[in-house]
């Protein structure tokens, strides 16, 4: 029987091996559809898988355009239309994410590649996001992170607003716990501090005090009495229900709202789902309170108007010391917070161009417009969920149809006091675009802005830039180079960069210094331990002959700046360099460099002290 079982627990686990071999060696296949107009799922060419980077495998795909405007989606070939992949955005981007469809969502949302006839276009596609570049398929392609924080995601977000904090506002309340668990669950617990003090005292009124005292049912003759507690519930409870309704109103509209997020957002949709449950249970905890508070003056009193007011007064002691808790906590803890809210994309149910817009009394320009300037929650609201002057998500068509299937979101709680760099790279997008330019210029740390141009360059580009650019050491790339131009170029009160510490290399740099060939506002440059070479110095050396608004340059660290590429600095510094030898810059800094000592000495007479290879960095 010992080696029966042996065999048999032997025999299971090699059979448990080779399905998980088996499982292993299943390649996923995935068709690119659509492309020169064919839409046939059947005659459309299959990806190659690439390799796999981490636990993600990375396919792709080479073609050369036919139609002006090619258009395309992804589909999973075993799945077929049930699983297909559409973009996020506009879909017209080098880089976006991907979205999972099936049969009816993602519909006419496709990728767009706008170039000339014959041009060769090559697509990777990972699951998670596609790219396409100009050039032929290259088998070593590497995919942007898992996340996609390495390139900017403006063009990823449809709508965004900003809702302001305010503890007395039904919707903001919503989507503060909606975006703050914290918050979420210290709010909960408030909202629970009336009913355990109200459990208590129906306890006690039920138990203990008909133990301690002679308790009966009210049967004084008194009209007067009755009448006058009458009057007094009623005149409590009339307001009650009017509030609560309103607020019920809203409460259910942000149920329906909820129950509209598409999947990729799912974790947004149940926060909200659950905060408007907690809501529910604010709102009917007056009612409670009203009910137990009739129950002990009636039951426990000799005199029931005396005890109506008594009870009344304790009771609405309680729920004011709730609201007056959440009041506190969330002026105190999210003073100089705000909401962020972005839209990333509507699916809509019927036309969007055709009917929606057709049918609205605005456009979408404007609704964008309205919804990012404007930061009156109850508006914003109206402006989301409208189908005749805003987005649509709860309206319906004036022949009854939904205007919306679903939609994704993002949510997240912005202050610039607090936030972590986690929460900068995960939301940047989202929340630059509720950021002002005075918030930005004046609340936003260099450390900061520099991070949020790593991750964010085209977000980050248009802002107000003083002083020192600084993104020094934050691993940037030649991608970022453009950008950074950019800026320079746009922006008279940056006077100096210092892009030290990037893996740069040659390309990168000359393309920057050809990019500033006219800026005259920039005095310092920084570009120590780039990876510059000889080729790169020689090319400074020729930017330094045609400027005369740089003061200082600094070159440290970059160990392949050898002897001809120095002495070209130092020609381009030199009395007898030429006629177009620069005399406007004060110094060249190049301790590091891999410049022999006679070289040092010939730079250093030729450009007369102005090349320095001795002096501490500091």
């Amino acid at each position: 029987l010992h080696c029966i079982s042996s065999i048999s627990a032997t025999t299971s686990k090699d059979n448990f091996y080779v399905m998980l071999e088996e499982k292993q060696n299943t390649v996923k296949k995935y068709r690119v559809v659509g492309l020169n107009g064919g839409w046939d799922l059947k005659k459309c060419p299959l990806m190659t898988q690439l390799g796999t980077k981490g636990c993600r495998a990375v396919f792709g795909l080479s073609f050369t355009t036919v139609l002006q405007v090619e258009q395309f989606q992804i589909v999973d070939d075993g799945a077929g239309w049930s699983r297909r992949f559409y973009p996020q955005g506009n879909g017209s981007l080098g880089f976006s994410r991907a979205f999972e469809g099936n049969l009816d969502h993602g519909e006419g949302i496709n990728w767009r590649v706008s170039v000339s006839r014959g041009t060769q276009i090559s697509v990777y596609f990972d699951e998670q996001h596609v790219v396409w570049t100009l050039a032929a398929l290259d088998p070593k392609f590497e995919m942007p992170p898992q996340s996609g924080k390495e390139l900017s995601t403006i063009h990823d977000v449809s709508f965004a607003m900003q809702l302001s904090v305010d503890p007395d506002n039904v919707l903001s309340r919503l989507m503060l716990m909606s975006a703050c668990m914290r918050a979420q669950v210290c709010i909960m617990c408030m909202h629970a501090i009336p009913y355990i003090i109200m459990a208590l005292l129906a306890k006690w009124a039920a138990e203990t005090a008909p133990l301690q005292m002679d308790v009966n049912i009210y049967d004084h003759d008194e009209i007067t009495e009755w009448l006058n507690a009458g009057l007094i519930y009623l005149m409590i409870i009339f307001p009650v229900v009017l509030n609560a309704k309103k607020s019920s109103k809203r409460v259910l509209e942000i149920m329906a709202f909820a129950s509209k997020i598409h999947h990729s957002s799912h974790k947004y949709g149940k926060r909200i789902k659950v905060a408007a449950m907690c809501e529910i249970a604010n709102i009917l905890q007056p009612f409670f309170a009203l009910v137990l508070s009739m129950y002990v003056a009636i039951f426990l009193s000799e005199n029931i108007f005396l005890n109506v007011v008594l009870n009344v007064l304790a009771l609405e002691f309680i729920a004011n010391l709730e609201d007056a808790l959440i009041h506190t906590f969330i002026s105190r803890i999210y003073d100089h917070s705000t909401v962020s809210l972005a839209i990333l994309q509507i699916d809509y149910s019927v036309n969007e161009d055709d009917e929606f817009w057709a049918e609205s009394n605005s456009s979408k320009r404007a609704v964008r417009e309205k919804l990012k300037t404007d930061n009156k929650n109850n508006l914003i609201w109206m402006l989301l969920t409208s189908s005749s002057s805003g987005l649509g998500l709860l309206g319906r068509l004036q022949d009854g149809r939904e205007c919306v299937n679903s939609f994704s979101l993002q949510i997240g709680i912005l202050d610039w006091f607090t936030i972590s760099d986690e929460e900068i790279i995960q939301n940047g997008a989202l929340f630059m675009e509720g950021t002002s330019d005075g918030i930005w210029a004046h609340c936003v740390l260099k450390q900061q802005q520099a991070l949020l141009f790593k991750h964010y360059p085209e977000v980050t580009i248009n802002r107000p830039w003083f002083g020192c650019v600084n993104i020094a050491g934050m691993g940037l790339r030649h991608s970022h180079v453009d950008f950074i131009a950019h800026i320079l170029n746009n922006n008279t009160d940056a006077l100096s960069l210092d892009a030290s510490e990037n893996n740069f290399g040659d390309d990168a740099v000359m393309t920057l210094f050809e990019k500033l060939e006219h800026n005259k506002t920039l005095k310092k440059i920084n570009l120590a331990n780039c990876y510059i070479t000889n080729q790169c110095a020689i090319a400074i050396a020729d930017f330094l002959r045609r400027n005369t608004s740089l003061r200082h340059c600094w070159l440290l660290n970059n160990f392949e700046i050898r002897d001809s590429g120095a002495l070209a600095l130092a020609l381009a510094l030199a009395k007898d360099g030429g006629d177009d030898v620069n005399n406007t810059l004060l110094a060249v800094h190049m301790m590091g460099t891999n410049v022999s000592k006679e070289c040092q000495k010939r730079c250093t007479y030729l450009s007369n002290g102005r090349i320095i290879f001795q002096e501490k960095y500091t």
